[in-house]
């Protein structure tokens, strides 16, 4: 294989891993789901002697190396495409949302990189109750902008009020 073969095997593995890492992160998982796609852009792959074999297994490696520095069952994102696509599912939410505005909809960014059932839906409202969410909130992400907002134009208000001229 000439020069120029090796050079396009090699963007091809590292673009293949970048889409690999890219969309699925970095978990046990991915090292099978990179040997997967790798494979079925040329299932010999492993067996070809240059330079682009090696740095396909290198990046095999690196992601088996690195996913053991994970607790079970945790992720790591790899890629700010993925918290590009959580801040457009964070902003869809958002919008459907009518009242209770950016700071309280914080604590539900978790459920936006799991797939939600209604069990663990039904489990997480028996583990914690309105109050105890309510007080999380407040120790955790203090005074919303728009409950300072309406604070500020409240007192702002009452000033004015005070202020106003009676006719003589």
């Amino acid at each position: 294989m000439g020069n120029d073969g090796t050079v396009s095997l090699k963007h091809t593995w590292q673009s293949i891993t970048l889409l690999v890492i890219n969309q699925h992160g970095l978990d046990a998982h991915t090292a099978v789901l990179l040997e997967q796609a790798l494979s079925e852009a040329n299932s010999n792959w492993r067996n070809e002697d240059c330079s682009a074999t090696r740095i396909g297994v290198q990046l095999s490696d690196w992601i088996n190396q690195s996913f053991k520095k994970l607790h079970a069952d945790e992720r790591a994102w790899l890629s700010t495409e993925i918290l590009e696509s959580l801040f457009g599912k964070f902003k869809q939410l958002e919008r459907q949302q009518s009242k209770g505005g950016f700071t309280r909809l914080i604590a539900a960014i978790p459920t936006l990189c799991l797939r939600v059932t209604r069990e663990m839906v039904r489990a997480s409202f028996q583990r914690v109750d309105s109050k105890a969410l309510k007080k999380w909130i407040q120790d955790s992400l203090g005074t919303t902008l728009t409950a300072r907002r309406n604070a500020a134009y409240r007192e702002s208000r009452s000033k004015t009020c005070d202020h106003t001229i009676s006719p003589a």
